[in-house]
Formats: C-alpha cells, sequence, structure tokens
C-alpha cells in the first residue's frame, strides 16, 4: 500500500515532498519498480530534488539499472561534484561495475 496521499490537502499531495516521502516508502517496502515511478515522477519537474535522489538512485541499483546510475552520477558530478548526493551516486556505480578498492 502506498503512502496515504489521499489524507493530505489536494496541494500537498502533488508536492514533490510528499512524493518524494511516498517513494521513500515503497522503497522501504521493497516495492523499487513503484518507488523508481514515483520518484522519477518527481525528478521530471525538480531534476535536483535533494529528498527524491537518494531513493530514485538507490532504487536504481536494487533494480540494476547500472547505465543509469552511471548518467545520474556523470550529471551529478559535473553539475554538483563536491556534494554527497554525487559522491554517492558514483559509489553505487563503483559498487554495481564491482570495481573495489584493494
Amino acid at each position: 500500500s502506498g503512502y496515504p496521499t489521499q489524507f493530505l490537502p489536494a496541494a500537498s499531495a502533488g508536492n514533490g515532498h510528499a512524493r518524494a516521502a511516498q517513494a521513500a516508502r515503497f522503497f522501504g517496502q521493497g516495492d523499487y519498480e513503484s518507488c523508481l515511478t514515483v520518484s522519477k515522477r518527481v525528478l521530471e519537474e525538480d531534476p535536483y530534488h535533494l529528498a527524491a535522489l537518494p531513493v530514485h538512485i538507490s532504487s536504481l541499483v536494487m533494480l540494476n539499472m547500472t547505465n543509469v546510475v552511471y548518467y545520474v552520477a556523470h550529471q551529478l558530478m559535473t553539475a554538483y561534484p563536491s556534494t554527497a548526493i554525487a559522491w554517492y551516486t558514483a559509489g553505487c556505480y563503483y559498487y554495481m561495475i564491482k570495481k573495489y578498492e584493494h
């Protein structure tokens, strides 16, 4: 079951933060496809929505979408090279391709 958006005022139900919370709930329930769908909608409206990015990236990892993680990591590292989310995404990519520090 999803986030109870029916209990929110109409203006809040479509809010990016409410949908990011819904995506986080889906992720916590192990429903990575729904998490990706909801977080993708948030990010289509605001590509750098900080509340949606971590669960979006994590769901991409869980769904083994390596090429998309690479693309997102590249975009974030280009735009915001000193942010934690950019480095997290890059780390996720290296984890996915099994390139570990020895």
